[in-house]
């Protein structure tokens, strides 16, 4: 797939974007085709891949001014133009493989290794049976065409040497750019909080509370309910006003409403004792105890 194409991603994209993943980088990708609430031409950065999940990418967009993690196939997906081939060209660098096997070496044709002329009327094998000719020379290093490519093979052979000690040098300059990349990655993504945070919401209610827990876009604890009583521990431990006396609040407002409660209640069982005692027979009935009174919440 040509650089600046918005087709989806071919394998060797994918590659790249995987192995810049173990290196600690954070690849720019964009959606070509939109995908449920996200619109195509939004772009982010990969930062999870999981090939056996049915969304296998993660990717963080910007969203109403918020950093959000949204799962994508990768069929919407596109290597950011500007970074495709930088991209590629790291990975082709750190990972052999990712770039196909290398070509094998051109052979010499034999005209050019006998140094026949093409265009001789003469008949090679006739020549090489009776040893005679440019290519017995050639054969046995005799004549000139054999000095000749004595020579140029030489050239050849010192022109690769020196392109090899070349492009070593150039791969061990290169080297140490490679391996700071990961590490100020790894910092530019610690400075944003990509691991994270731990968010803890607590909710009070007048008869009780509630308790969840994320880290990032990972869910540790459901909504667990919790007794009253530690809402308002939490609300005196954070100790600020506002928010002790708005707990407070509510929590009174409740209690009052169950003392209420509880008062009519009472109210409820002494008429019915009174009805009851009309009833004959009710001086051999055991008179019912008084009720104890409910305990404050």
């Amino acid at each position: 797939m040509s650089a600046g194409s918005t087709d989806q991603l071919s394998d060797r994209d994918l590659h790249a974007l995987v192995s810049a993943l173990g290196r600690g980088e954070q690849p720019r990708v964009a959606v070509h085709t939109a995908h449920g609430e996200v619109p195509a031409g939004t772009k982010g950065v990969l930062v999870d891949h999981d090939p056996d999940a049915d969304l296998p990418c993660t990717v963080r967009i910007t969203r109403n001014g918020s950093e959000q993690d949204v799962r994508l196939p990768t069929t919407v997906l596109t290597v950011v133009p500007r970074g495709r081939a930088d991209v590629i060209a790291r990975t082709a660098a750190t990972d052999p493989d990712a770039t196909g096997p290398a070509s094998a070496p051109t052979r010499p044709t034999s005209d050019a290794a006998s140094g026949a002329d093409p265009t001789s009327d003469a008949d090679p094998a006739s020549d090489a049976a009776t040893g005679a000719g440019p290519a017995s020379d050639a054969a046995t290093g005799a004549g000139p065409a054999g000095a000749a490519g004595r020579a140029d093979s030489a050239g050849v052979g010192e022109a690769a040497r020196a392109g090899g000690a070349s492009a070593s040098d150039g791969e061990s300059e290169a080297a140490p750019a490679r391996r700071g990349r990961p590490a100020k990655a790894a910092a530019k993504k610690a400075a944003r909080g990509s691991a994270g945070d731990v968010v803890i919401t607590v909710t009070v209610a007048g008869d009780g509370a509630t308790v969840e827990a994320s880290h990032g876009s990972r869910k540790l604890v459901k909504p667990t309910p919790l007794p009253v009583t530690a809402g308002h521990a939490v609300a005196r431990a954070i100790d600020i006003e506002s928010i002790t006396g708005a707990v407070e609040t509510v929590i009174d407002e409740h209690r009052s409403a169950k003392q209420a409660e509880a008062e009519a209640l009472r109210a409820r069982l002494a008429e019915l004792e009174r009805e009851l005692a009309g009833y004959p027979g009710a001086d051999d009935a055991e008179p019912a105890g008084e009720p104890e009174p409910a305990a404050a919440s």
